[in-house]
């Protein structure tokens, strides 16, 4: 019996935790679409995986919240421009 390969391992909120922890880098999106689809478990968007981003991932904060999203409406409650960034 071979071994799954990543593209046909099942897709869940746990797999997806794990990926971020071990390659925070691959997590950083650009913006919300991005994110969102990211955080896309068989057609939903899970709220933990868009928490996850920003808990994991330290992307800087704003007012005691911390960002997930590089440019655009951002979790902290910005709106992000490429002259504001959080990284």
């Amino acid at each position: 019996m071979t071994e799954p390969s990543e593209e046909n391992a099942v897709r869940t909120e746990g797999s997806v935790i794990a990926e971020i922890q071990l390659y925070p880098e691959r997590h950083i999106h650009i913006d919300l679409e991005s994110l969102q689809s990211c955080c896309m478990i068989d057609g939903v968007l899970s709220i933990r995986l868009v928490n996850a981003h920003s808990e994991l991932i330290d992307m800087g904060s704003f007012n005691g919240r911390r960002c997930d999203v590089v440019v655009g409406q951002c979790g902290c409650g910005r709106i992000h421009s490429r002259g504001n960034a959080p990284l």
